[in-house]
């Protein structure tokens, strides 16, 4: 990823590696962008798709969420806002569902596999951070 311009403006990711009776093994990925740089998550998120099935070598296939907006109760995908709690509260749904365990993915992964994993967003720069919000997020989660 570091070298691909694609995901240039990613600070954060989390992945899931899944396996289901329909579906076999799958990953679940969620990935944070820099609002202020990316745009078009519509078209990023099929690019990032694209470019799986291009590493796997057409192998596999992707599933873009954010070409289906309205087929979600709970929305917690594309632009979100600091203060924007309808959002947040379907971000926090698509977090809790990403860090539940697969209990099969588990049993079948040999040794100590790992099936979630997380990178981190950087630390922000000192005398970089801008005005402070009024929003608390521990009032939210």
């Amino acid at each position: 990823m570091d070298s691909n311009k694609l995901f240039k403006h990613v600070v954060g990711y989390a992945w899931k590696l899944e396996c289901g009776p329909d579906k076999g093994w799958h990953y679940h990925v969620l990935f944070f962008l820099k609002g202020a740089k990316a745009r078009k998550d519509i078209k990023l998120a099929r690019q990032i798709g694209e470019y799986w099935k291009k590493t796997t070598l057409d192998r596999s296939l992707y599933f873009n969420c954010n070409a289906n907006k309205p087929d979600y109760k709970t929305l917690g995908i594309g632009m979100i806002n600091h203060d924007d709690l309808h959002l947040l509260g379907g971000l926090n749904e698509a977090a809790k569902y990403l860090t539940k365990v697969d209990h099969i993915a588990r049993a079948l992964v040999p040794g100590n596999g790992r099936t979630f994993g997380r990178k981190e967003m950087p630390e922000p720069k000192a005398g970089n951070t801008g005005r402070p919000r009024s929003f608390n997020p521990e009032l939210f989660f």
